[in-house]
């Protein structure tokens, strides 16, 4: 079933979690009941492939936050179940709760997950200053080291066999064929089937890189500014754990350093900010490991691109940063030395 703003009111007061009613008869009494439809989290001006409700009363510990896919799809369907095992696992692990919102009930029946709704927070994205605070960045690294550090143990404690829950996917440009890069370039969005075009030429470079990929840590798998949550004291949660997987750790660090180079504009004037992120998760990190973390970063740029234009017909991007990212793809050991500060190399 499908759930509207009104549906969803009777679902919460007919059903029960922990012998207490999700909605309380005082909630009616109160005649404060607030349920918000939308399609983004409150400050966010990204749209979601689910629908989201926000239910707040004073009858109620917490507000809720409740998702429910919007199309009852395969992948849909997936992807809501794991974010909701994630959940679980975040709530009975206790140096993790505080990192994700409070799980109050995942229905499997209707495939919709209620979470606490935390109020005085926003998305850590480009429009909040915050982002571009060293204080910040540190957060971040330890946040991510935090989790890829402590979930292999507890998912190991809560099921042996954890490996059968997740997919073993790795990232679309390192799935993909011969054939699927190929049919990629008869693309109908404007702008997608040119960009794909250069994907295609740059192929074995991305069979090169899939040879790196490690499942040796549960990851995020969409670390991204808009799925980190920020509230007035300055904690920081981790949000949206659909793309979770059994992976490369070094991913989840890609998706920041990326994030971080696309709102600076260029992977230079953005190392100041990737070494703080990088250090608080890694004080000892080796040459390898940055190679890779590059390699990696170039190809989470690019595949974001790939998707901007489904996104946005325009297809905005910044074609300087795309240029980066082809040339750290061909060869990323030419940045390592720009890292480091031994010598400067123009992106």
């Amino acid at each position: 079933m499908l759930f509207t703003g009104l549906s969803i009111i009777h679902y919460l007061k007919e059903t029960s979690c922990e012998g207490k009613l999700l909605l309380p008869p005082e909630a009616f009494y109160e005649n404060d009941l607030l349920v918000v439809e939308t399609e983004s989290l409150p400050g966010d001006a990204g749209i979601t492939r689910n629908q989201i409700f926000v239910v707040e009363s004073k009858a109620l510990d917490q507000p809720y936050f409740i998702k429910q896919p919007k199309y009852f799809t395969q992948d849909r369907l997936e992807s809501i179940v794991t974010e909701a095992r994630m959940y679980l696992i975040f709530s009975k692990t206790e140096n993790l709760k505080s990192i994700v919102p409070k799980l109050i009930v995942f229905d499997k029946l209707n495939y919709l997950l209620i979470t606490s709704f935390i109020k005085d927070i926003s998305p850590l994205n480009i429009n909040n200053e915050l982002i571009k605070e060293e204080a910040t960045a540190e957060k971040i690294g330890r946040l991510i080291k935090l989790f890829h550090s402590n979930l292999p143990k507890a998912i190991i404690d809560s099921d042996p066999n954890y490996c059968r829950y997740f997919l073993l996917r790795k990232p679309f440009p390192l799935n993909l064929t011969p054939n699927e890069v190929y049919r990629l370039r008869f693309s109908k969005i404007p702008g997608q089937a040119e960009f794909a075009e250069e994907l295609y030429n740059y192929y074995p470079y991305f069979i090169q890189a899939s040879k790196s990929w490690q499942r040796s840590v549960l990851i995020h798998g969409d670390i991204k500014f808009d799925n980190f949550i920020i509230d007035s004291s300055q904690n920081i949660r981790l949000i949206d754990w659909e793309m979770a997987d059994l992976g490369d750790p070094l991913w989840d660090l890609a998706g920041i350093w990326a994030a971080y180079i696309r709102i600076n504009g260029n992977y230079t004037s953005s190392i100041p900010l990737l070494k703080v992120t990088l250090y608080a998760y890694n004080d000892k990190p080796d040459y390898n490991f940055i190679e890779i973390l590059i390699l990696y970063t170039s190809i989470n740029i690019l595949q974001n691109t790939y998707f901007v234009f489904e996104k946005d017909t325009k297809g905005t991007l910044n074609k300087k940063i795309v240029s980066w990212a082809f040339n750290a793809l061909e060869n990323p050991k030419l940045y390592i030395n720009d890292f480091y500060g031994y010598e400067t190399i123009t992106n």
